[in-house]
This record gives C-alpha cells, structure tokens and sequence, in this order.
C-alpha cells in the first residue's frame, strides 16, 4: 500500500504541470518526494553533452591562439596530472553549463582558471599575458557557426 502512495506523491508535479494546476505542483513540490520535472526543468531543458567549445585567446601583443575542443580535452587528458584533475573539472563544469549559468558566476570562475597564471593557461601553455579570451560553443550543425559566445575580459 506505501508503495501506492509513494508512487502517486512522486508523480504529482508531473500530474501538475501536465494539467496547469500550479497548486498541484507546489503541493508536490512541498513534499520533496515529487523532484523529476524540476530535475530535467532547472536548467531550462539545456543540455550540454552535444556542445564542443572552442577557445579563442587575445593577447596583450595583439596575436591570437584558437585552441579547438580536440586540443583542449587531449591538453587536459595527457599532461594534466592525476591529482591535479579536480583542479580543472571544474572549469568544465562551467564551460558546459555557459547557457545557464549567471554572467556574474562564470566570468571571475573562468577568469581565475584561463587568464595569465590560471591552471588552465598554465596548462595550455600559454606564457603571454592575456588581454581576454572568448568561448564558442558548438553544435554539431552542418553551417559551422557557433550557438553561444562568450567572451571575457582579463584586464582589472
């Protein structure tokens, strides 16, 4: 019989947001035991697995460096040490979630880790000094053109 009941709390948010009944949802929502529309509609229905990103870096001499996905993930695969891995996860971590994440959350968080000195410009070997940097990030679409740019300043 619990199992009935279990069962018919966790669907309830799901039953409300099918119907429109808001109240139905909050009532759910109110006893935590109903998480699945809110799980998958948080983040705004984005999923970033098919993203690939791309690094464009501007440096204060006026030259440029792209580094593509392929170098970037091989970079951190092969000459990142072991240990060091959850340094860069999560700058990973953010660059995926780009689309969702506040302006204000992700440009000091990606400044920190790609601007002159960051583990990740130490990584990539980057030994100039920064002016900025942009992210683009891709689909797997056939024109080429980023879905999503970003670009972050590493001036004070």
């Amino acid at each position: 019989m619990l199992i009935y009941l279990l069962t018919a709390v966790g669907l309830l948010q799901s039953t409300g947001y099918i119907i429109h009944n808001n109240d139905l949802v909050f009532l759910a929502l109110a006893t935590r035991a109903s998480p699945l529309p809110d799980v998958f509609g948080g983040s705004k229905a984005f999923e970033p697995i098919p993203y690939m990103a791309e690094f464009v870096f501007d440096f204060e001499d006026g030259t440029q460096r792209v580094v593509p996905k392929a170098d970037y993930t091989n970079t951190l695969r092969h000459k990142g040490p072991t240990g060091r891995f959850f340094r860069y996860i999560g700058y990973i971590m953010v660059i995926n979630w780009l689309p969702v994440i506040p302006d204000a959350t992700y440009g000091p968080v990606l400044s920190h880790g790609f601007c002159s000195g960051g583990v990740i410009a130490e990584l990539l070997a980057i030994d100039r000094p920064i002016r900025g940097f942009t992210i683009l990030l891709h689909n797997a679409k056939p024109d080429g053109k980023p879905d999503f740019r970003y670009s972050i300043s590493c001036g004070a």
